[in-house]
């Protein structure tokens, strides 16, 4: 490195060259140096160099670095194979974190895949290790959350089932009572014709034409025709009993006569407002049930004006109510409200969790109990004709049938 002055005079310089020396002396005709900075070549082949140089105009002094070609170019090429390393390292780097990566993702995912690929669809769905909290991790923990859900599911389907048959057989066990003891009913309802005693007869004939349809030939459901004249005879049953002591009135809507519904619903709610409503109260009281169809489903209402409930009472009715999957057998539930949970549990189990009873009552005012269900299409006549064949035919077979 050298340090000239205006008149390219050597001030400063390697101890090999004198100052007060111009540097042309050492370097003949190397030229003027043109602008404020630049470069020059100088010499040829193994003796040529590289003059660098920069003017300070400060000090009219001028910078000048000299440097050979060949150890210019050597060190270019150092630089070139630095980078050249450098990059080749890289990519590699770059290559074997991304297969890390992708081994780091597929792997779960390929177990997981094999998993569902082999399970059975009878059996639960196995658990899977979960060996991260990433993404692929949070799947995993949500396919066993959606395994347990399923094998839950699958229980309280399985106990679903269970209670189903478990109420329709206590609601048929409570509701009916073997074949001769209406055939012997309907014995005594002859006799009683015989000896021209109406009263008992008519009584005998709704009594033994509501264990009739207690039995229904085994059949789970009926029409909504034959739910209120199963209502009606439990009510010329109760009207003979209490003379003058109720009006019964049916409401329904056009048209739902034929619909189809799960069988004895009915009749424990106008036996529970009759016993715990209306012969409770002074003076004659009234049950009304209505039945309409809005695009919800049908709707009944089953209502009496008599004595209701405190609003202590129906806190705990409806308390019962909500307690809807509680085993039979071995509870102790209190007098009045047994007829109201089977009911309740029935159709929650036939038809799902919002088709419950709902229960209002106004101490001194009266109660209503409303349930909802979906609707079901008219049974066609001729299934309604076969029905009517089976039902004759059975009276038939029984030989002492009312006619």
């Amino acid at each position: 490195m050298l340090l000239l002055d205006e008149n390219n005079r050597i001030i400063a310089g390697p101890p090999d060259m004198e100052t007060n020396l111009t540097l042309s002396d050492y370097y003949p005709s190397i030229g003027e140096f043109e602008g404020l900075s630049g470069n020059l070549d100088y010499g040829e082949g193994s003796n040529k160099k590289t003059i660098l140089y920069k003017n300070m105009s400060s000090v009219n002094w001028k910078l000048v670095g000299i440097i050979p070609s060949q150890e210019y170019r050597s060190q270019n090429q150092y630089f070139l194979k630095l980078t050249a390393v450098a990059v080749t390292v890289a990519i590699l780097l770059v290559i074997i974190l991304v297969l890390f990566l992708i081994q780091k993702i597929t792997n779960p995912l390929s177990i997981l895949t094999r998993f569902l690929k082999n399970s059975s669809p009878e059996e639960p769905l196995p658990a899977l290790p979960v060996k991260s909290i990433d993404e692929v991790g949070q799947l995993i923990i949500s396919y066993n959350k959606l395994s347990s859900r399923i094998v839950k599911l699958t229980d309280e389907v399985k106990l679903n089932e269970s209670l189903k048959k478990e109420a329709d057989m206590h609601a048929l066990q409570v509701q009916i009572n073997p074949h001769f003891l209406y055939n012997t009913l309907s014995s005594i309802h002859w006799l009683a014709l015989m000896n021209q005693d109406v009263k008992i007869a008519e009584m005998v004939g709704s009594l033994s034409d509501f264990l009739r349809f207690s039995l229904n030939n085994g059949q789970e459901y009926c029409s909504v025709q034959q739910e209120i004249m199963h209502v009606q005879h439990y009510v010329n049953i109760q009207a003979i009993r209490y003379p003058d002591k109720f009006l019964f009135e049916v409401q329904l809507e056009e048209g739902l006569q034929h619909h189809m519904m799960l069988k004895l619903l009915l009749q424990p709610l106008v036996e529970n407002s009759m016993q715990h409503g209306i012969l409770n109260r002074d003076g004659k009281g009234n049950i009304t049930i209505h039945g309409y169809q809005d695009q919800q489903g049908i709707h009944f209402i089953v209502e009496d004006n008599g004595i209701g409930m405190t609003p202590e009472r129906l806190a705990w009715l409806q308390d019962q109510l909500l307690d809807h999957m509680t085993q039979y057998g071995g509870e102790s539930t209190e007098k009045g409200s047994y007829g109201l949970r089977n009911v309740h549990k029935r159709l929650l189990l036939h038809y799902g969790k919002d088709a419950g009873l709902h229960v209002d009552s106004t101490e001194g005012l009266g109660t209503q109990v409303m349930f909802t269900i979906p609707v079901i299409e008219p049974v066609a006549e001729q299934q309604s004709d076969k029905n009517h064949l089976t039902k004759e035919g059975d009276e038939n077979n029984e030989g002492h049938d009312r006619r």
